[in-house]
């Protein structure tokens, strides 16, 4: 649009002209990552990595943060921001309580510095 602006174009029709692809564009990545996170949700309810309670809070604030992705407007953005941090907070903080079990199968511990 700074482009259109400086070569004083109208502004108004080259948004409506791109508006055509934009649409698509912003739908396509809108779906593709909400199923990326219906995927990473069901792979939280289904591992039973935290408590019942909170994992349908961990899950319901996934399909918020997907669902914000749908909505084209400034202050979705902060509720879908606002969403994932009540999703991944409890995530962490169970890895940061086990964190042997956070570790990918067949990696080593680490060596215990020495002095």
């Amino acid at each position: 649009m700074l482009a259109a602006a400086e070569e004083d174009a109208d502004v108004q029709a080259v948004l409506t002209a791109m508006d055509s692809w934009f649409f698509p564009i912003l739908l396509t990545g809108a779906i593709t990552f909400a199923l990326g996170v219906h995927g990473f949700a069901m792979g939280i309810v289904g591992s039973g990595v935290l408590g019942p309670r909170l994992t349908w809070l961990v899950a319901g604030a996934l399909v918020v943060v997907a669902a914000a992705r749908f909505v084209p407007l400034g202050a979705a953005l902060y509720v879908g921001g606002a969403a994932a941090i009540v999703a991944l907070w409890p995530l962490a903080y169970e890895m940061w309580k086990h964190p042997e079990a956070a570790r990918p199968a067949g990696q080593p511990q680490a060596m215990p510095a020495t002095s």
